[in-house]
């Protein structure tokens, strides 16, 4: 094997460990191991620094300089082709198995991807806590090209003026080594703070920004800055090294979860055993690693580009017409991956990499006013900004103009309650009701392009993230009105359409205390301490409520139960003591995101082919301590409605025509929510009359 330096194409060794991060990224996405197969995404990025910082301290060693128009033409050749070509067809494969809406948001998302700003997108929709629980874009994944993109944009402009003003100033070229080494420790250990910060406090900006990612990728810039120190290393040494460091990588793959805080610090173990992997060919490519250098490795690792981009749009599109669980499905989606990457490799990638595509620009004419090389490149950079925010702006209005679009296609959603004897929604389980339902996705109550919105006015009284407490009144305000109080967070709120329209008719007048977090408990965590206290406060001090209706999300209280239990029922005991009846409505059961992402395609073929559903006892398999909590206070009563949502065997995500939930995260529509108010509020009333 040919011996190496940093900037040669020739490392075998990281076509290997290409191989080995891709195949565990594909692996962790397709079916969810190893646990921590994501750290794939954090060995590209130690390679993409230490190769990109290689090659630009490679050509500056041999030249004195190196060409910043190059280095973006090499890029563009390199990373733009394909990453367009995935672009177009995925917009294209999901016009025509998506519904519009979700069409558009992914045309959307492909638009941001476009010019390398997906991460900086997805942070955005990943906050938002009313765009969270919805079916994944087909476009994620073009977050990491982002980060990279970024660092690329950055870095050697960086790299360019240190050299050129150690150069100009320092008169000792040869020494500027050391300034880029301090550069990038700085870089380091402001990002890995940053890192350690935002993985704690926010966890969606701290896996997709690129100022708590820039680390990753200083280390193997760091790495290719100080390549002198590793040359003479023997090569037994580098053999262990190479498996050490192969070891650690799938070991973190092994071990690290979604549920630690990442990147900071535990990216720390797939970043340093990549460092030590990459370390061991500097100079001299370690000997008896076929794990990285067989000819299978070395091929997976050259087409690894190829089968980023393309593995997640296939996972996710063909999920429209198999189920992601099946093992055809496994088989299919592995093929097109690999038969997609290969062919987009041997046809577009390579041909275009190898090309001179880029590299003369056309002179400018002679009546062009010449500016000086640094005022040039400044000019460039501007212009450059300039496009990229003309661009923005063009997608953040054009976003705004699509939203209302499909809001207006979607239809107004009804206003008053539907019927139960029309056999809509819930009252299609009311088994007095005697209802034979053939659900059509044409005959919804409310449109597939609306349902991931169809909130009607839940949360028009809502305290939002971080915000003080907001209340409201609905209903009648007759003397003898019956007064009850709406307690908990947004499954809470979801309850509020179905029982906005039996206030006046029951004579009940509804006051509100609904918030992000705002779970019904004394335990004294998370973003609603503040206003909870501030609630049980108004519960107490206010003329006593006859009844207290709450809810709250099934997996409030993690996996101890009983300490759950144990706090709901603390906070409603004061309560109850006073003479108001606490009414404990049971979680309704959960979702998974493979059958909510069942409604988003767009034929009722297509949709035919496996049902829109769960099996009772996956959706019901989180235990809701709320149930519990009830037997703890003797003035509590329990409302356990899922026998609207579900038969003995199923939970289906479409009942009498009406679309059950708006996302994974178990919201229930304004639609069923309505046709649930009855039935709800026909047992409150019996709860009310027996005490």
């Amino acid at each position: 094997m040919a011996r190496t330096t940093v900037g040669t194409r020739h490392r075998y060794d990281i076509e290997g460990l290409r191989a080995v991060a891709v195949i565990l990224v594909v692996l962790n996405h397709l079916i969810g191991w190893p646990r921590g197969g994501f750290v794939g995404v954090d060995v590209f990025f130690v390679i993409s620094g230490f190769l990109i910082t290689g090659l630009l301290i490679k050509e500056h060693a041999e030249t004195g300089t190196f060409s910043l128009r190059r280095f973006y033409a090499r890029r563009v050749r390199r990373l733009m082709p394909v990453a367009l070509l995935v672009l177009v067809v995925t917009v294209v494969a999901a016009a025509v198995l998506f519904v519009r809406s979700r069409t558009v948001q992914t045309a959307i998302d492909a638009a941001w991807s476009s010019i390398f700003l997906a991460n900086w997108h997805f942070i955005s929709t990943g906050t938002d806590y009313f765009q969270q629980g919805q079916p994944e874009s087909p476009l994620q994944h073009y977050w990491t090209l982002a980060v990279e993109e970024q660092f690329y944009l950055v870095w050697p402009v960086l790299l360019f003026g240190i050299f050129l003003a150690y150069r100009r100033f320092a008169r000792a070229a040869s020494n500027s080594l050391v300034l880029v080494r301090v550069v990038i420790v700085v870089a380091i250990v402001a990002s890995f703070g940053y890192a350690l910060q935002q993985s704690s406090t926010d966890p969606v900006s701290a896996y997709f920004s690129t100022a708590t990612r820039a680390w990753e990728l200083a280390i193997g810039a760091a790495l290719a800055a100080s390549a002198s120190l590793f040359t003479r290393i023997p090569t037994a040494a580098r053999t262990a090294m190479s498996y050490i460091g192969i070891a650690g990588i799938v070991a973190s793959a092994a071990l690290i979860s979604s549920e630690l805080p990442f990147p900071g610090p535990w990216a720390l173990a797939p970043v340093l055993s990549t460092a030590l992997v990459l370390a061991a060919g500097i100079g001299e490519a370690p000997r008896y690693v076929g794990v990285l250098t067989n000819a299978i490795s070395r091929y997976i690792g050259r087409i690894s580009y190829s089968v980023y981009l393309w593995h997640w749009p296939v996972f996710i599109l063909l999920a429209t017409g198999l189920s992601n669980t099946s093992a055809v499905y496994y088989v299919i989606a592995l093929v097109l991956t690999f038969s997609l990457s290969a062919a987009s490799y041997a046809l577009v990638e390579n041909p275009i990499r190898r090309s001179s595509w880029l590299e003369t620009w056309p002179r400018m004419p002679h009546a062009v006013v010449r500016m000086p090389r640094p005022a040039r490149l400044a000019t460039q950079l501007l212009a450059l900004a300039a496009v990229a925010a003309l661009v923005v702006g063009g997608i953040t209005v054009g976003t705004s103009f699509l939203a209302s679009k499909i809001d207006q296609a979607s239809g107004s959603l009804p206003t008053t309650i539907i019927p139960i004897t029309d056999c809509r929604g819930a009252a299609a389980m009311d088994a007095a009701l005697d209802c034979d339902v053939d659900d059509d996705l044409t005959e919804l109550a409310a449109s597939l392009d609306g349902f991931a919105n169809d909130t009607q006015g839940a949360y028009g009284c809502w305290r939002a993230e971080g915000a003080e407490l907001v209340t409201c009144s609905y209903g009648s305000q007759a003397a003898d009105r019956t007064r009850i109080a709406l307690v908990g967070d947004s499954h809470a709120a979801m309850l509020l359409p179905g029982l906005a329209a039996e206030l006046e008719d029951r004579n009940w007048s509804l006051d509100i205390f609904l918030g992000y977090g705002c779970q019904w408990t004394s335990n004294g965590k998370g973003d609603c301490v503040a206003v909870r206290e501030q609630v049980q406060q108004r519960l107490l001090t206010e003329p006593a409520y006859d009844a207290v209706v709450t809810t709250a999300l099934r997996s409030t209280g993690g996996d101890n139960k009983a300490e759950a239990a144990a706090a709901y029922a603390e906070s409603w005991t004061p309560i109850a003591e006073r003479g108001t009846r606490v009414i404990a409505v049971a979680d309704n059961p959960g979702v998974s995101e493979a059958a909510l992402a069942c409604l988003t395609r767009t034929t009722t073929a297509v949709a035919d082919t496996f049902k829109c559903s769960m099996d009772r006892a996956e959706a019901t398999s989180v235990i809701d301590p709320l149930v519990a909590a009830v037997d703890l206070v003797p003035e509590a009563s329990l409302v356990d409605l899922n026998a609207y949502y579900c038969s003995d065997e199923a939970c289906d995500l479409i009942i009498g025509n009406v679309i059950v939930y708006r996302d994974t995260a178990g919201h229930i529509t304004g639609t069923f929510s309505r046709t649930l108010g009855p039935y709800l509020a026909t047992a409150i009333d019996a709860i009310l009359e027996a005490t």
